[in-house]
C-alpha cells in the first residue's frame, strides 16, 4: 500500500512505498542453562517496542501479543503486522 507524505519544507507531495511482505529468519545459540520459552519471550520483549512504536499488530508463535492502535491516516487499521514464528516448522 503506498503511502503520500505531504511535505512542510517543500509544500509537495510524495509517494512512499513499502513493501508488502518483509521476511527475517534469526538463528538462535540457546544457553544451556536456558529454555526454548525464555528465547521465545526474549524475541517478544525485543519485538514489542518497536512494534508499538510503527504501530504494528504482533502475533507470536500462534498467540496476539499486541493489537496496535487505530491510525487516523489508515482509516482505523494498523500501518501492518509482525508475525513471529519458528522458522521451517522446526520448534
Amino acid at each position: 500500500m503506498p503511502w503520500y507524505v505531504i511535505s512542510p519544507e517543500y509544500n509537495q507531495n510524495k509517494l512512499m512505498r513499502q513493501p508488502e511482505v518483509v521476511t527475517a529468519i534469526v538463528n538462535h545459540r540457546i544457553n544451556i542453562a536456558s529454555s526454548y520459552s525464555e528465547v521465545q519471550k526474549h524475541v517478544i520483549d525485543t519485538v514489542l517496542p518497536v512494534a508499538k512504536a510503527f504501530n504494528l499488530q504482533v502475533e507470536a508463535f500462534g498467540e496476539k501479543v499486541y493489537e496496535g492502535s487505530s491510525c487516523p491516516m489508515l482509516a482505523g487499521h494498523t500501518a501492518g503486522k509482525i508475525i513471529l514464528a519458528e522458522a521451517f516448522n522446526s520448534s
